[in-house]
C-alpha cells in the first residue's frame, strides 16, 4: 500500500505545473471562470441595451432552458410578434458548439440571433444558416450584419420548453396525467394554441424580474444588473 500511495502522490504532483498547489490550481480555474462570466455578462448588458432601444421588448430573460435537448440560450426576448433566442459569443469564446445551438433554438423560437465579438464575424457568416441573425460587437458599438428570418417552431420542441405544471394550469388538465402523456394530449388537442401558451409562460416567468430590472438599471445596463434577471421563478417545476 505504501508503494501505491507514493505512486499516486507522485502522479498527482506531476499533473500540475511545478510549484503550483491544488489550491492554487483551483483558484486559477475559479478566476478564469469569473473572468469569462464577467465578459459574457458585459456582452449581455450591451445586447439588452441594443434591443431596448430598437424593439418593443415585453420581457427579457437570462439563461433560458428549452427544447427536448434542454439546451440553454443566453438571453430570451419576447416582442409582440416574436420569441427570440440570443446566443452570446465573446472574443474569449470559441464557436464549436454554436451551429448546434442555433439549429436547436430555431426549433423553439421564431427568431434566432447571435451577438458576437467582431473577431468571430467571418467564421459566423461561414458556419451559420442564413436564417440566423448576426450582430457584431466592436469598439465602435453594435452593428447588424444580418437580420434573422422568422421561422415556424416545432410544436413538440416548444412544449418541451414549458413546465408541465404550467401546461396543466393553462389548459385545465387533470393533475394525475403523466408529463409525457400531458404533452402528447396538448399536442393532439391544442396544437394551434401552443405558441400562444409559450408566450404566456415566458411572460409569467420573467415579467416580475424584468420590471425590477428596468427599475434598477437606470439609463443603461451594467454587469451587476444581469443577476436581477436570474432571480428564481415560482414556476420552475417541470
Amino acid at each position: 500500500m505504501k508503494g501505491k500511495s507514493h505512486i499516486d502522490t507522485t502522479m498527482q504532483n506531476n499533473s500540475r505545473p511545478n510549484g503550483i498547489s491544488a489550491n492554487q490550481s483551483q483558484s486559477n480555474e475559479d478566476n478564469t471562470l469569473q473572468a469569462l462570466r464577467y465578459w459574457s455578462n458585459s456582452y449581455k448588458a450591451k445586447c439588452i441595451d441594443f434591443y431596448l432601444k430598437r424593439a418593443n421588448c415585453q420581457v427579457i430573460g437570462n439563461e433560458f432552458r428549452y427544447g427536448t435537448g434542454q439546451l440553454i440560450t443566453d438571453l430570451v426576448l419576447l416582442t409582440p410578434r416574436n420569441t427570440i433566442s440570443i446566443e452570446i459569443k465573446t472574443a474569449q469564446d470559441d464557436l464549436r458548439r454554436l451551429p448546434k445551438q442555433v439549429i436547436e433554438a430555431s426549433k423553439v423560437f421564431t427568431q434566432t440571433i447571435v451577438f458576437i465579438s467582431s473577431e468571430h464575424k467571418c467564421n459566423a457568416l461561414k458556419m451559420l444558416p442564413n436564417t440566423v441573425g448576426i450582430i457584431v460587437v466592436s469598439s465602435k458599438g453594435c452593428a447588424v450584419i444580418r437580420t434573422p428570418r422568422r421561422l415556424n417552431p416545432e410544436p413538440m420542441e416548444v412544449l418541451a420548453s414549458i413546465p408541465s405544471s404550467f401546461l396543466r394550469r393553462y389548459f385545465k388538465i387533470a393533475e394525475n396525467m403523466h408529463s409525457d402523456d400531458l404533452r402528447i394530449h396538448v399536442l393532439q388537442g391544442y396544437s394551434s394554441k401552443i405558441n400562444i401558451c409559450f408566450r404566456h409562460y415566458l411572460i409569467e416567468k420573467y415579467e416580475q424580474n424584468f420590471a425590477q430590472f428596468l427599475s434598477d438599471r437606470g439609463t443603461q445596463t451594467h454587469v451587476e444588473d444581469i443577476g436581477i434577471l436570474n432571480m428564481k421563478s415560482q414556476i420552475e417545476l417541470r
